[in-house]
């Protein structure tokens, strides 16, 4: 049975210096269905935003440029 585990991150934006968390949840499945990951964001600090899909990337508003992690 598959378990969701949560893990923080933290984010900078390269251009303005703007810090926060982004809190992702993921999918744990059993060992012999390791393919079966899947993860999705749960929490963003304000002042970020996401883009589309499962595994999104995350934006700063300020300078509306992708953040590392």
């Amino acid at each position: 049975m598959a378990r969701r585990g949560r893990f923080d991150a933290a984010i900078k934006c390269s251009l303005c210096g703007k810090t926060g968390v982004a809190t992702w949840e993921e999918n744990k499945p059993a060992p012999d269905r390791a393919w079966r990951t899947e993860r999705k964001l749960a929490f963003l600090t304000r002042g970020f935003r996401s883009g589309m899909g499962g595994n999104p990337t995350i934006y700063c508003d300020s300078c509306n440029v992708a953040v590392s992690d």
